[in-house]
Formats: structure tokens, sequence, C-alpha cells
């Protein structure tokens, strides 16, 4: 759990943790430099539970790299993740657990909610034989799409808070999560590795986890979809699919996820800084070489129709 300034929500997020069923766990909370007490806060936390471990970083390394400091001190068999600011429900870790265990699998998957002010929407997966999970699970983090709450689907799975991890599939294969200081869906990119290497996936199909919505959500700053943090995504994501050699067999996939996430970084400019901004983020797409390559080869005709326009508007600006 990487802990910045959580503030209110930092005490119930930590005793949803510390009341679970599954009493034989380690949380590893990765201080990243907080200046509003929760630091004081985790510190009597670990004094009063000593299944908290306490790692401090140096200076503030933001949510990718506090992770993967947390993942260097972790002990136990598996692995599940948490923002400092959600909450779990009290045996969601004894169920990943023990569906894990049943199976034999190297990710357990559950369904996650949104709190936002007077409700919960759900997300769900949908009813799937586990041979056929971890491929979907991939296509669709590659494809970039997006789920509606409405709809049991494999399209909103980018983040890591709903999985239990074998923790030596992370190991055996080097797994870390980029520096989102410099680019943006770090869980995404972090989930691709994940199932491009684990044997075998499954979903449990029940809502386990909530995530709280609120103004504070990295999500809703600039920075998280800004074009400079699209491109380094497009890099990061090319060189993890070379090094599982995927290129190829998924250029099409991360072809037409790129144009989705250009797309929607270009709207992120102009609710930040305006249609006056457009001329600089059309010239740094354009002068982007993997973008270029990008641009001319993917088939329009499986876009909707504004990304169609987008597309064409990248090459011709």
């Amino acid at each position: 759990m990487p802990v910045y300034n959580a503030g209110r929500l930092f005490r119930p997020c930590v005793e949803s943790i510390l009341r679970q069923t599954l009493r034989d766990l380690e949380l590893v909370m990765v201080l990243d430099c907080p200046t509003d007490g929760t630091a004081e806060l985790a510190e009597l936390f670990a004094r009063e539970d000593n299944r908290v471990k306490l790692v401090r970083n140096d200076r503030n390394l933001n949510i990718g790299l506090s992770r993967n400091a947390g993942l260097a001190a972790a002990t136990g068999e598996y692995v599940g993740f948490s923002d400092h600011d959600d909450l779990m429900e009290p045996d969601m870790f004894e169920r990943l657990y023990q569906r894990a265990e049943a199976t034999g699998a190297d990710v357990v998957m559950c369904h996650y909610s949104e709190r936002r002010r007077c409700e919960d929407v759900a997300y769900r997966l949908p009813a799937c034989g586990d041979d056929d999970v971890r491929q979907q699970v991939l296509d669709a983090l590659i494809e970039a799409q997006y789920a509606s709450p409405s709809e049991a689907s494999f399209r909103n799975v980018n983040s890591v808070w709903t999985e239990l991890i074998r923790r030596s599939v992370i190991t055996d294969n080097g797994l870390k999560f980029p520096d989102n200081r410099v680019t943006s869906y770090e869980d995404a990119l972090f989930n691709v590795g994940l199932f491009a290497c684990a044997r075998k996936a499954v979903i449990l199909p029940q809502v386990l986890y909530h995530h709280l919505l609120h103004g504070e959500n990295a999500f809703g700053r600039y920075e998280y979809k800004s074009v400079a943090h699209m491109l380094a995504y497009a890099d990061i994501l090319a060189g993890i699919l070379r090094r599982y050699g995927l290129q190829d067999s998924k250029r099409q996939l991360f072809r037409t996820g790129m144009v989705r996430r250009l797309y929607t970084s270009m709207y992120n400019e102009l609710r930040f800084k305006g249609w006056r901004s457009l001329p600089d983020f059309f010239r740094q797409v354009r002068s982007h070489a993997a973008v270029q390559q990008i641009l001319s080869g993917i088939r329009i005709a499986g876009l909707r129709p504004t990304q169609r326009i987008f597309v064409l508007l990248c090459r011709a600006l």
C-alpha cells in the first residue's frame, strides 16, 4: 500500500485490511513522504499490530515506484494491492486465497465497485471459462477499452487492487511498475506483463473491493492523461510486448488502444488548457516515431467516427 496524504480515509482503509478474516497476512505500507499526519498514524498501526511493516521513501516517488518498494519488502506467498483510501470486504483475501489454492491459479480477480457520494456502482467481469480469462484480460488491457457498469466485461481490468497474485510470478519474471511521474496507467502496464507470463488466471465473481472516488484521485489531474505521459506509455507498452514476443500478434490491438489513449489525451488538453494547446499537442504526436507508425498502420474502420477524424487530423496536421 503506497501511502501519501490519505487524510480521514486512511484509518478505515487500514482497518478494513487488518480486520480481514484471513489473519495470516502482512501489510506493507510504503510511506511516500506524507505531510498530513498519515505517517504518524501508520506508525501507530505498526506499534499495535506486528503484521504491519513500514517502508519509508527518502523522497516522494508516487504510486508506481512505491509499489515496487513494497514488493521488495513483501514475504508472503501471494501479493495483493490497495490504495490508501479504499475499502475491502472483510473476507476478500480469504476468498481470493481459497480460490487460488483450489485452482492453482497465478492470478485471481474479483469484481469491484466505485463508491461515489450516495451510491455504489459495480463493475463485473463476465462469466468465462478459466482457460479463456488470461487471454481475454490481456487483449482488453492492450486495446484500452472501458466498460460501463451496466455490462459484465473484461474492458475495465486496468487496476491491480482486484487481484491476488502468486508472488513468485512477479519475482521470477522481474515484473515492476513503471514510474508514473513520467507515464500513466501504471497498473495497466504492470498487468500486461503479469497476464503475459501468468500460467493461469481465474475469476471470483463477487464484489469485494470498493474504490472511493473523490477530488484527490490521480486520474482527475492533468498529468495523468497528458500527451507526454501518453507518449511514454506507448514506448513502455511497446517494450513489454517485444519482451514477451507479442509485438506481431497484438499489433492491431496495440494500435487501436493507443489511438484511444491519445484521443482521450486530446480532450484532456482541451479540458485543462483550452483549444490553443492543440497545435502543440498534434506537434508532439506527429514527432513521435512509434506513434507515427501506429497512425499510419491503424485500421480506422474499427474506430468510432470521432476517433477516425482524430486519426485523420493526426496524419494531416
